[in-house]
């Protein structure tokens, strides 16, 4: 079967397990499936000449050649190579096949992906979210997404009709092989994880010890009739040096059907014994006990009460058993909501999640296009700030003599070292966007953005740093005390040096800005339709105003200086066709280039350009009239504030537009789960019969 148009592939590795889903443009999400189940083992075979089986194929070899087997090549990622069975095989491109052959068993049911997802647990940090980078490369999905797995969860949850509103708070408990609490707060456009515990110790693992523990333990009885009780094994097992771990596989099938029926019989080494519920919750006491631990430590570390908590969620292969909704329901007053397909509910989610996170940019995108624009801004604002310094020591006079007890004074352009001093923070700021574009096109899009936050709090530091080494430089020059050249580079540049500060530390916390309404622009669709610019969109200021600044700036400064010589003859030009009265310092060249600055300040301010022509006639008329002599350094001042009010605000809109667009959070209107989904092995994407309540 095939889906018309293009289909979104989200794939879920576990530690034995992977499953995958399709969406498709029909608005259903297909489970895929790997003969008669939907999944397949993760275990990968070895042979000899170093070919790697996968799936099924995998199974077969096993048995022929054991010592080929790798049964979590997932878990074996961050080891590097190893020999198995004397092939060195290094362990990326054991996962690397893995993919492959769910992307192809998806594509041969369900059509050719155009985007594909990958579910990572949320635990996960920098160096395997990048290592797993590699291996999607190796594979051929290099832009790939990457999901966490709570808000995979988040996302199915919304698609089966049940919908927190924002502000409200989820817990998620996943029983796997471990067990993973982690507290999700609602969003205007997804969800954001709060807190994550993981415990390996208190997940399906353990349980399965402990069952087969008890089985061991357990007295023979005389085997009930099928008709009664459902028998899990045909053939008596007597042999009593059997290991528990052995018995675990047992294990396991009784917790499995016990999910569905209050009573088992398995065969354990005294006979077939009966296991039910009751026996099942003395068993498995002391490791829910544990579980429900790292559960409130997971809302302790979410900062909340449990009371504040809207949902509680299961998920995972071992969250149908019935002790476990029983023990959650005392420990949080709320009965847990378990996904009715357990197994698949990431692969699902994923497949049902909009475009949230942009992945890293193919070969082929506009990447080159943005990092020219960023190393364009870095050179444009650099060669500017260095060029008014100049311009500032050739304009300077000073009064006084060298190397005396009476301190010398200066006849400067102020403003001419405010505006480069300004201009260095710029040129740092553009220099960390164009050295975030080297980052290398495998590490994960989350670290990569995290990389760039660290680099503009590195900006601010080195705009702070350039200002200060023009003051001591113009000090030592000039041979007069330090501190009202410091007062002229280093009070302007500290305000956008710590907006630059602060919009790193918004970076490192928020990677990706919340949708808010923008005018155009690079961006990414979210689901109500917004657009999500990158920090380095968002951050960027335009070359044209950094262009008018530079030249405004420099106007003002041959006007109260007479450097450079070069604009002689366009200063004698504007005084012809601009005459003024001659008792004015300011001349009408020097008004030209306030005129510039206030062009330069409604670039900022506006994006359309019918409103920018309209707002710089306006501010570059006042600014042109308003000049004198003595407010050359005011005017520079005021339109470093403006960049650095501009910068603060570019930081902080996307969230100031997501608390305007945020719902009330009390009375969350959450509908009631429906009956359990259709066994014909599709997930639909928008009904509400994707959840099932504990009983």
């Amino acid at each position: 079967m095939s889906t018309a148009g293009p289909v979104t592939v989200a794939v879920d590795i576990g530690s034995s397990r992977v499953k995958a889903a399709v969406a498709g443009t029909d608005g259903v999400v297909r489970v895929v499936q790997f003969g008669e189940h939907p999944w397949m083992d993760t275990g990968t075979a070895v042979d000899q000449d170093g070919t790697i089986a996968t799936g099924q194929a995998a199974t077969r070899r096993m048995r022929d050649r054991p010592e080929g087997w790798v049964g979590d090549p997932l878990g074996r990622l961050m080891q590097g190579p190893f020999d198995v069975a004397g092939v060195c095989i290094d362990p990326a491109d054991l996962v690397a096949a893995v993919l492959r052959t769910v992307l192809t068993t998806a594509s041969s049911q369900y059509g050719k992906a155009d985007a594909v997802r990958v579910v990572v647990p949320v635990a996960w940090g920098p160096r395997r979210r990048t290592a797993l980078r590699g291996v999607l490369h190796r594979a051929g999905v290099g832009d790939a997404e990457l999901l966490d797995a709570p808000t995979a969860l988040g996302w199915h949850l919304l698609a089966g009709g049940v919908e927190p509103p924002a502000g409200s708070h989820v817990l998620v408990c996943d029983f796997g092989a471990g067990f993973t609490a982690s507290v999700l707060a609602r969003t205007t456009d997804g969800f954001q994880e709060l807190a994550t515990i993981s415990d390996p110790a208190a997940g399906g693992a353990a349980v399965d010890v402990v069952i087969a523990a008890l089985l061991v333990t357990l007295p023979s009885t005389a085997a009930p009739t099928p008709s009664r009780l459902p028998v899990l094994a045909t053939e008596t097992d007597q042999d009593a040096t059997r290991t528990i771990t052995e018995y675990a596989v047992r294990a396991r099938q009784a917790k499995e059907a016990l999910s569905t029926t209050s009573s088992v019989v398995i065969y354990a080494p005294a006979g077939a014994v009966v296991l039910d519920v009751t026996h099942l919750g003395q068993a498995t006491g002391p490791v829910l006990t544990r579980a429900v631990a790292v559960a409130r430590q997971a809302v302790d570390a979410a900062d909340l009460q449990t009371s504040q908590l809207s949902l509680v969620l299961c998920v995972g292969g071992g969250a149908r058993m019935p002790v476990i909704a029983d023990a959650l329901t005392e420990a949080f007053g709320t009965r847990p909501v378990m996904v009715a397909r357990a197994d698949t509910a990431y692969a699902v989610g994923a497949a049902q999640a909009p475009a949230a996170a942009p992945a890293a940019a193919p070969a082929g995108s506009n990447t080159s296009a943005r990092s020219v624009r960023d190393g364009v801004g870095s050179v444009l604002a650099t060669a500017v700030s260095v060029g008014l310094y100049a311009q500032f020591i050739a304009g300077t006079q000073r009064y006084g003599p060298r190397q005396s007890i009476t301190p010398g004074t200066l006849l400067a352009h102020w403003g001419g070292l405010a505006s480069a001093a300004v201009l260095a923070v710029v040129a740092a700021a553009a220099g960390a966007a164009w050295l975030h574009t080297a980052t290398d096109p495998t590490v994960e899009p989350r670290t990569s953005e995290r990389r760039y936050g660290a680099l503009l709090m590195m900006a601010a530091l080195i705009g702070l740093a350039v200002p200060a080494g023009y003051a001591i430089v113009a000090a030592s020059y000039f041979d007069v005390p330090v501190e009202p050249l410091l007062r002229w580079s280093m009070l302007p540049a500290l305000p956008l040096a710590a907006v630059s500060a602060v919009a790193g530390i918004v970076v490192l916390r928020h990677p990706h800005p919340p949708a808010a309404p923008t005018a155009g622009g690079a961006g990414r669709a979210t689901a109500d339709g917004q657009r999500a610019m990158s920090w380095r969109d968002r951050l960027r200021l335009p070359a044209a105003s950094v262009a008018l600044i530079a030249v405004g700036v420099l106007l003002i400064g041959y006007d109260v200086s007479g450097s450079p010589t070069a604009l002689n003859l366009l200063w004698w030009l504007a005084g012809q066709w601009m005459p003024g009265p001659t008792m004015h310092i300011i001349s009408p060249l020097g008004r030209v280039g306030a005129a510039c600055i206030g062009a330069a300040i409604a670039v900022l301010l506006v994006r359309r350009l019918q409103h920018r022509l309209l707002l710089g006639a306006l501010f570059g008329g006042v600014a042109a009239l308003g000049l004198a002599w003595r407010t050359t350094g005011v005017l520079a001042v005021a339109w470093a504030s403006v960049i650095a009010v501009w910068w603060l605000w570019r930081a902080l809109s996307p969230f100031a537009w997501a608390a305007l667009r945020a719902e009330p959070a009390a009375n969350p209107p959450f509908a009631p789960p429906g009956p359990p989904p259709p066994a014909d092995g599709r997930e639909p994407g928008t009904v509400r019969d994707s959840w099932q309540t504990h009983r």
